[in-house]
């Protein structure tokens, strides 16, 4: 036993094995140096933080990796991703339809029949119909929801507006999982939009009272006026999102489709300051006050 033992170490450590075994590279059992990027006997990963681009199996070799390079090209690669990504959807972009109703249990969101003239084009009317039908079917409130939220408002009310903002978050989730895996996009006329499910997003503002939903070309309709540039949808209809009140202020929200629309006529830096000094100025104003 002592003598397999003996054995066993002996191999471990990098030296001269017993039989028909030969010798360790520097601890390791296959004979051979860790290639770069890889220590230790069986040659895995140099810890998280570290490299090393020499051949060698020991732990010395891994150094640790200058802490000034490593975020900053991490950074650039977030940064160049997003910025395509951005790039990409406002390219393909034609028209954002918003819900009506402020989604709460008396006034769910809903969307209108009949397709704006903006996405007549790309559309099956009769398609796009059976579809609003569907989302507005999904987006209405059971009355249990209403009547268990009208309890906690005259019991606790904290625990009312925690119910009611959980509850826009779920439907909000459950639109979304139908838009983008359940719902075959049939209304679109894209047959690539149709087979990729890239046609229709839904989003919210944060405060879960305002909705829409972006339509976006498929790339295959071989139009050249589509999508059309940012002058030619001026006037554009921007929706506020809120009620005014203490909880949910009116705020203009400005995501990665609109910022990169808008940045065809200002600058994002200008953009950026004019929808924060908005939201600013939007807070202090109450709801009823013209």
């Amino acid at each position: 036993m002592d003598k397999a033992l003996e054995k066993q170490g002996a191999c471990l450590m990098g030296g001269l094995s017993y039989g028909r075994g030969f010798a360790g590279g520097n601890g390791t059992v296959s004979g051979n140096d860790c290639p770069k990027g890889l220590y230790g006997t069986f040659c895995k990963e140099c810890p998280l933080g570290t490299y090393k681009n020499i051949t060698g199996s020991d732990l010395s070799f891994c150094h640790q990796c200058p802490p000034e390079q490593l975020p900053i090209e991490l950074c650039i690669l977030v940064f160049e991703v997003l910025e395509t990504n951005r790039a990409d959807e406002s390219q393909r972009h034609v028209y954002r339809m918003y819900f009506m109703g402020p989604n709460t249990f008396s006034e769910p969101w809903h969307l209108p029949h009949s397709p704006p003239e903006q996405i007549m084009e790309i559309v099956y009317e009769d398609a796009f119909n059976r579809f609003v039908d569907e989302i507005n079917a999904l987006a209405a409130y059971q009355w249990w929801e209403g009547s268990l939220h009208s309890i906690l408002c005259i019991l606790a009310y904290p625990f009312a507006w925690s119910w009611q903002q959980w509850r826009r978050r779920k439907k909000l989730q459950q639109l979304r999982e139908f838009v983008r895996s359940e719902y075959d996009h049939a209304c679109l006329r894209s047959c690539r939009s149709r087979a990729l499910y890239e046609g229709l997003k839904v989003a919210a503002t944060p405060d879960l009272m305002l909705a829409y939903i972006d339509f976006f070309l498929g790339g295959d309709e071989k139009r050249s006026d589509l999508p059309p540039r940012i002058h030619q949808r001026f006037p554009i209809c921007l929706i506020f999102g809120g009620d005014g009140s203490y909880m949910a202020p009116f705020s203009l929200h400005s995501d990665n489709v609109l910022t990169s629309l808008m940045s065809q006529a200002v600058p994002p830096t200008i953009w950026y300051r004019l929808v924060a000094g908005l939201n600013a100025q939007l807070r202090l104003v109450k709801w009823g006050v013209t």
